[in-house]
């Protein structure tokens, strides 16, 4: 039996380091709508991130800006985006870990954990992050899971 849209959760998807997989990743998830029975997802992150992993993908995805997660329209068939316009992919070569890269990627995960303490969405999930990249940026958590803890 499919779940009604309110009752599936809203969960933030963030792309993780622009450095890598993660925004292909993303726009793969998301062009294939393989969540869509189980959750209603919402991107936090950079437009430019979620094109370039399109682009990536070979994918193309109709996106809907949004200032916040509470602002989502979920029956426009649109990818539900909060574009901190925090990084531009531009400056980071794929594959090479970047200090700044991780400190925009700690950023972008701070501002979803900050949605969820909101109570704007029910759980967070992201692509692969760099965490020496985070850390070497100024996030000083030996993880993913003490940023969250903390």
């Amino acid at each position: 039996m499919a779940t009604s849209t309110n009752e599936r959760p809203v969960i933030a998807l963030t792309p993780g380091d622009c450095t890598g997989i993660g925004p292909e990743q993303i726009a793969r998830i998301l062009s294939d709508d393989r969540l869509a029975d189980a959750a209603r997802l919402v991107v936090i992150g950079d437009a430019r991130v979620l094109e370039m992993g399109m682009a990536h993908a070979g994918a193309t995805l109709k996106v809907e800006r949004i200032a916040s997660p509470k602002a989502a329209n979920w029956g426009r068939g649109a990818v539900q985006l909060v574009d901190l316009g925090n990084t531009d992919p531009a400056q980071f070569p794929i594959g090479k870990a970047s200090a700044e890269s991780g400190r925009l990627t700690g950023e972008t995960l701070s501002r979803a954990i900050d949605f969820a303490k909101a109570g704007e969405v029910d759980a967070i999930t992201f692509a692969p992050l760099n965490k020496r990249a985070m850390f070497d940026g100024g996030w000083k958590f030996p993880d993913e899971h003490k940023m969250f803890a903390s």
